[in-house]
């Protein structure tokens, strides 16, 4: 009986206990399960695309569906890679890139496929030796193993059923197969080349040509061909186009100071070819457009741009096969999207503004060229299972205290009360040497030998073990 208050106490506390995990386990599972997402018709990009939501959803808890743009950007809650969905405000975050950066560049590579459906991603970390695909529509993904350490990705054919990766030369990647050919090696000269191309003007400032140097990561490129059937391929030192059965010769589309211009450099109707170049003036640094025809390999001076005007402009999709989308950083420090029109040689509208958060952005190049802009907000998913985590615990460890002092409440109160009405009770009657009962009316109140009653249980003289207590 004396143990009684103890158990309530005890009963009290796994109570609190059960509840604070039910509780954190309710709330974790209450919070921002749903997505409320808005549903578009058609292909769309968002104009404005630098007021993120606070918290976003990976692409692995819930898959945004085929997307348009891939973004880098930074924030709050937002480092990272951040998807933006074509069918749907949707925004997703890309966690599985971090695991794969250059650990001194902080540089990843990763591809769109053209329509927007899955997303490549290479390996600069070294550790995983393979290519990383996953499905933005299920949120499935698969893993191609190429070897070979680092693996960039470069490029995905106009079907979608092949990929241009490099690591220490250029391989297609077949994702039907998982087969990997070996298309070319990198070239052995490395001599800085300065010199005009064929057909190419100076430039109209003046100022001169900056040689073909590699500085930091290396800016191997390469291109699919509007068919699929051939490649061009940026070693870093030449251009040339290989034919991916193997069949025709090799062409040189140049070898001066001049870089490929991206994935999406090939023009749709497969006839020019676009290279930027580093050029040098009498103020600021800039970077000239040009256009390579791939039948006569001369080349065509589009624009040169001012660092501090439009920096390192480089295509992201095609619009027609006259207008090319560039992408770039303004005046004001912003990236954006811009459109520029080949054959008239002027700038035409601006499709998208990321702001001064974002530093990098990739399109699905089958998407972008068709699709429609929007304004409006965007929806970032369901709560991320992190934050429902730190939700759940901090519930849970309310509801804990909260028992805890309940319990304490309860408990400690009884605890005494037991106490004192144990000290209350009279302490145990003394019991003579010999043996006997000493009544309890002698104990307080009769002063002086206290009186033995025996028990006498029959004739003759009574014995020690006679004395008893009386009933």
């Amino acid at each position: 009986m004396r143990k009684r208050p103890v158990f309530v106490v005890l009963a009290a506390v796994l109570v609190a206990v059960l509840l604070s995990v039910g509780a954190g386990l309710v709330a974790a599972l209450l919070v921002g399960t749903g997505d409320d997402a808005e549903e578009f018709a058609t292909p769309s990009y968002p104009r404005n695309a630098e007021s993120l939501p606070t918290l976003i959803s990976d692409v692995s808890e819930s898959a945004p569906g085929r997307s348009i743009v891939l973004a880098e950007t930074t924030g709050a809650f937002t480092d990272g890679h951040v998807l933006f969905a074509a069918d749907s405000d949707r925004v997703r975050d890309v966690s599985a890139i971090e695991d794969r950066v250059n650990s001194d560049y902080g540089a990843a590579t990763t591809r769109l496929s053209p329509d927007g459906r899955r997303l490549a991603v290479g390996d600069l970390s070294g550790k995983f030796d393979d290519i990383l695909v996953l499905d933005l529509v299920t949120g499935a993904s698969q893993r191609f193993s190429v070897g070979g350490g680092s693996t960039e990705v470069l490029a995905w054919s106009p079907d979608g059923r092949r990929l241009a990766i490099s690591s220490e030369a250029l391989d297609v990647l077949d994702l039907d197969t998982g087969s990997v050919k070996r298309v070319a090696t990198p070239s052995t000269n490395a001599t800085p080349k300065t010199d005009l191309l064929p057909g190419e003007a100076p430039m109209p400032t003046g100022g001169g040509v900056a040689p073909k140097t590699v500085d930091g990561m290396t800016k191997i490129q390469a291109a699919f061909s509007p068919d699929g059937r051939s490649i061009a391929y940026d070693d870093g030192v030449d251009i040339e186009i290989y034919p991916l059965d193997g069949a025709g010769p090799v062409v040189r589309l140049t070898d001066k100071a001049v870089w490929l211009a991206g994935a999406s450099a090939w023009s749709p109707d497969g006839r020019r070819v676009l290279v930027t170049r580093e050029e040098t003036n009498d103020v600021n640094g800039a970077t000239s457009l040009l256009a390579i025809d791939v039948a006569t390999q001369n080349a065509t001076r589009l624009v040169t741009f001012d660092y501090i005007d439009f920096s390192v402009p480089i295509p992201v999709g095609w619009r027609s096969a006259s207008e090319v989308l560039l992408s770039g950083t303004d005046a004001d420090g912003a990236f954006v999207v811009q459109a520029y029109d080949v054959d008239a040689k002027r700038r035409g509208d601006r499709l998208m503004t990321f702001g001064y958060s974002t530093y990098s952005a990739e399109f699905a190049s089958g998407l972008i060229g068709s699709a429609v802009g929007r304004d409006g907000d965007f929806s970032g998913g369901p709560t991320p299972t992190w934050w429902r985590a730190v939700v759940g615990v901090v519930v849970g460890a309310v509801v804990a205290v909260v028992g805890a002092i309940v319990a304490t409440a309860v408990g400690v109160p009884m605890v005494l009360r037991r106490r004192s009405a144990a000290r209350r009770v009279a302490p145990p009657l003394p019991v003579p040497a010999g043996g006997g009962f000493v009544p309890p009316a002698y104990v307080h109140l009769v002063p002086g030998p206290v009186p033995v009653v025996p028990r006498v249980s029959g004739p003759g003289p009574a014995s020690a073990s006679d004395w008893v207590r009386p009933r």
